[in-house]
């Protein structure tokens, strides 16, 4: 999980240690939070390199947090 401040925007590339493939942001809303089967509200994709590239803050989400 990656928490912003209320101002700004923060952009990273992580090293996730994850396989490739698309996570759901349960910080984001629905997905693990909401009703059985319910769609994710925001994805990460990591890549095959395990990474994962981050914006916290641009939308007004200042949290993210995956899923697996």
């Amino acid at each position: 999980a990656l928490a912003m401040p209320d101002a700004g925007t923060w952009s990273q590339s992580f090293q996730t240690g994850l396989p490739a493939g698309v996570y759901c942001d349960v910080a984001a809303g629905a997905g693990g939070f909401g009703p059985p089967g319910a769609p994710c509200a925001a994805n990460v994709t990591v890549g095959d390199d395990g990474r994962a590239d981050l914006e916290v803050g641009a939308t007004g989400v200042h949290v993210v947090a995956l899923h697996v």
